[in-house]
């Protein structure tokens, strides 16, 4: 387990709170600039000036796109000089630059971010390393929804810790995890269903040896499945049967004594059918748990056959969260759900980015998952042999569009589910170290321009639901 050591900074915690007057951020409130120093602006000013917008800045290694080394200017400084000595810079050489973001990280937009502030606004949990400082700026962040807290643009999903998967050593996961917080992932995703409550624990191991300033920055999902039955429930099952009050009571005292909480940050039931949605009683009771503090936001995930189940609920103000699929195959969140979530200010978590490991390119058309692996029936009989030819099509598109060089095919996958603007974070299983620095190194490369994404929406695929086995 990872020993957390604070950042040893001439200035302390304390004095940073005192002074934080002399360095406002633009995120509201009335500060005195004529309080301010003059020493104190011309650091600010210039640390500001030197601070490269981070989505045009490799989120590993300190890179620079090449669009970017050709001289093109972002965010007010060149790629040239500038840019370089940019992506030099990391946040604990500036500690005084982000005192205040260990106040306000968890009630800022993107928005806010774009209007005014520093780009991007980073994690308050910066002061605290385990080797030398990174070069790497904190990741993205939006709201999930009109008024949640602030979760990272790419979130951790956490089934692959519960060993369904393919064999997961824990320690493993607890790298990955670590390595995840580090990067500025502050978003975690998990189920009592991974692995029986595996993932949950192994979550709680990690949040349980974060610093006090870090754990309070970091957000947690969790689900209530249904009681038993089919899955997804069919159109003639009652929600007395699937999530009684008094199940749902049960199942939430669980899920808090896992994660070793007396709060839950997001609790979302794991299916839903549309037959509920005009006696929705489990989600009241939901309302009913939050108001004794028990959960903080009430989330509904997706059922594969019919997400837009959800519009009804989400037009009813009946649910905070939802978290759907969205990815180069399956689009049609975009048609109704996506525009009736920004209508209603509810927020929006996108699974399935990589179709499972589908879009990640890795898997030739012959490729066969092991039996403990659930992919082995997701991707059974001819299924992956279509996979790979339609991801061949894909690389074909990044090639001709000229984007191969920057963007892996998983790259393009990650950009494009996060490419819809009612999308707050999509979450990306992570089992190691190594595939955390790649996926947060895509979160950091340029959005698709409009053209891109218009010639990649021609890859949506009717195919049905897989997820119950060929």
């Amino acid at each position: 387990m990872r020993k957390w050591k604070p950042f040893a900074s001439p200035v302390s915690l304390t004095q940073r709170k005192t002074r934080d007057f002399a360095h406002p951020v633009k995120t509201g409130g009335d500060h005195d600039e004529a309080a301010t120093t003059d020493r104190h602006k011309r650091k600010r000013i210039r640390d500001r000036d030197m601070v490269l917008d981070a989505r045009q800045v490799y989120r590993t290694g300190g890179g620079i796109p090449r669009r970017l080394r050709a001289g093109r200017k972002t965010g007010g400084a060149t790629a040239g000089e500038d840019g370089r000595r940019a992506v030099s810079l990391n946040r604990f050489a500036l500690p005084h630059l982000f005192t205040t973001r260990i106040h306000d990280a968890r009630c800022c937009s993107t928005e806010e971010t774009r209007s005014g502030g520093f780009a991007p606004y980073p994690s308050p949990y910066t002061r605290f390393t385990m080797t030398a400082p990174r070069s790497n700026p904190s990741l993205a962040q939006n709201r999930l929804g009109r008024d949640g807290f602030a979760v990272s643009t790419l979130g951790f999903g956490g089934w692959a810790l519960g060993g369904q998967w393919g064999v997961q050593n824990d320690s493993e996961s607890i790298s990955a995890l670590e390595k995840a917080i580090e990067s500025g992932v502050n978003f975690i995703d998990t189920a009592p269903g991974y692995g029986d409550g595996r993932s949950e624990h192994v979550i709680a191991d990690v949040l349980g040896n974060v610093p006090p300033q870090i754990r309070e920055t970091i957000h947690v999902a969790t689900k209530t499945p249904p009681s038993a039955g089919p899955w997804p429930p069919s159109p003639y099952c009652r929600w007395q049967d699937r999530y009684s009050a008094a199940y749902i009571r049960s199942n939430v005292e669980e899920r808090l004594r896992n994660l070793r909480t007396d709060c839950l940050d997001l609790l979302q039931l794991h299916t839903w059918t549309r037959a509920w949605n005009d006696d929705p009683q489990p989600l009241l009771v939901l309302q009913k748990l939050r108001e004794e503090g028990k959960i903080r936001k009430i989330g509904i995930c997706t059922p594969e056959q019919d997400q837009n189940c959800v519009v009804q609920l989400m037009r009813d103000g009946l649910v905070d969260v939802v978290q759907v699929i969205f990815n180069l195959f399956e689009q049609e969140p975009a048609a109704q759900l996506f525009p009736v979530a920004e209508e209603t200010g509810t927020g929006v978590i996108v699974r399935v980015s990589l179709d499972e490991g589908g879009l990640t390119g890795k898997y030739a058309a012959d490729h066969e998952f092991p039996a403990d692996d659930f992919r082995s029936t997701y991707f059974g009989g001819d299924r992956m042999h279509r996979t790979a030819e339609r991801v061949s099509e894909i690389a074909a598109d990044l090639e001709e569009l000229g984007l191969s060089d920057d963007y892996s095919l998983a790259d393009a996958a990650i950009k494009f589910s996060q490419s819809h603007s009612a999308v707050s974070t999509v979450i990306v299983g992570m089992r190691n170290p190594e595939q955390v620095a790649k996926n947060v190194a895509a979160d950091g490369l340029p959005d698709f321009t409009p053209e891109v994404l218009q010639r990649l929406r021609r890859h949506q695929w009717l195919r049905g639901v897989w997820y119950g086995g060929k």
